[in-house]
């Protein structure tokens, strides 16, 4: 899964481009917002455009359906990751537990 942040960047920079009437971003925002379909490059430009439209246009390109379930996906990824490193945690707390009861048992 992508890194939360690095999609925030990207979606300022798809912004940003917008705002600067950077070409080739017409084409992915084209390619990606349904609206923007039937477009040419120049209305596109000229179109309102928000970060929450850029934020869109990033979460689709990623294969979700919209920013907030993008969102809530790294929410639950990140609580998953965190889950497992503490089981694993207590895994290996378990086998240094147990370790420990053999040296005892074995040099008591």
């Amino acid at each position: 899964m992508p890194n939360l942040e690095n999609l925030k960047k990207q979606a300022k920079l798809i912004l940003r481009w917008h705002r600067e009437q950077h070409y080739p971003v017409a084409a992915q925002i084209r390619g990606l917002m349904p609206r923007f379909l039937n477009m040419p490059d120049s209305e596109i430009l000229a179109a309102n455009f928000k970060l929450s439209d850029a934020q869109e246009m990033v979460a689709r390109q990623h294969g979700f359906d919209s920013w907030q379930e993008s969102w809530t996906l790294h929410h639950v990824a990140q609580d998953e990751i965190v889950a497992i490193e503490s089981d694993d945690c207590l895994c290996r707390a378990a086998a240094a537990r147990h370790r420990y009861q053999e040296i005892m048992r074995i040099f008591p």
